[in-house]
């Protein structure tokens, strides 16, 4: 029995709406992370000068 993504969703929804709200801002803010990484590897001509990280992540620990 396949469930989709979208069925879950609406059941967290329906049933969590409230831990969904809290996890909202955080699903938020990964978004915009992974798009800013993306950008930081592959900066684009017009965007490279207002982008001030390092071309090379520090993955240390």
């Amino acid at each position: 029995m396949a469930i989709s993504t979208q069925t879950v969703s609406q059941s967290l929804v329906a049933n969590y709406p409230d831990v969904w709200m809290s996890n909202h801002s955080s699903i938020l803010f990964f978004l915009a992370k992974s798009v800013y990484q993306e950008r930081a590897q592959r900066p684009t001509s017009s965007t490279s000068s207002c982008w001030s990280s390092p071309t090379e992540p520090r993955h240390s620990v």
